[in-house]
């Protein structure tokens, strides 16, 4: 069911398990909870068929620590600087287009090396527009993305980019230059040994 996360009174702190009500202390929080979920998941991937329902099972399992409402879609339409994502009515619909579409390409199997690049560039930057949760977004995408790499024997080394290189690539994208992303891809992007 959509949802609309609550604040606190007279801020804009989700209401959390926690009861943190610091936006810099949820940050910590926040970001120790998630990576340790974020290592457990990386040892053992929920099975999923890369759709939405898979997505919201990544969300809810790095999310589950702070927030009830982890793995719940948003009942709201959001943006972020120049980036207009789907809006909330949307977010089925356009998900179902962009990962049947995914499962046509038999999740990117068996393609060559650059193929594959920029065919994983353009799923990670589709799901990105899609953009499902109210918090928490980037972490989801990152790891689903990551898992669907490792189906065809590819890993990716996210901390060979930094922050502000996913959101001002994400920020092209939108304005129809794909290149910078694909390029991003490129320098993260390994094939297994």
């Amino acid at each position: 069911m959509p949802v609309e996360p609550e604040t606190y009174p007279g801020s804009n702190v989700f209401i959390n398990k926690l009861d943190i009500r610091d936006p810099k202390i949820l940050n910590e929080a926040e970001a120790s909870l998630t990576w340790a979920r974020t290592e457990a998941y990386r040892d053992s991937p929920a099975s999923g068929r890369f759709d939405l329902e898979h997505l919201r099972q990544i969300h809810h399992t790095l999310f589950q620590d702070l927030y009830a409402w982890a793995g719940e879609l948003r009942s709201y339409d959001t943006r972020k600087g120049i980036c207009e994502f789907t809006p909330a009515k949307q977010i089925a619909h356009y998900s179902g287009k962009v990962y049947s579409a995914l499962a046509e390409e038999n999740y990117l199997q068996k393609l060559k090396h650059d193929a594959f690049i920029h065919r994983l560039a353009y799923y990670y930057d589709m799901t990105n527009r899609l953009h499902p949760f109210p918090e928490g977004n980037g972490r989801t995408q990152r790891l689903f993305i990551e898992h669907l790499a490792s189906l065809s024997g590819y890993s990716i080394n996210w901390a060979l980019i930094h922050q502000w290189e996913i959101e001002s690539t994400a920020e092209l994208s939108f304005q129809g230059d794909k290149e910078p992303l694909f390029r991003m891809f490129e320098r993260i992007v390994f094939k297994m040994p």
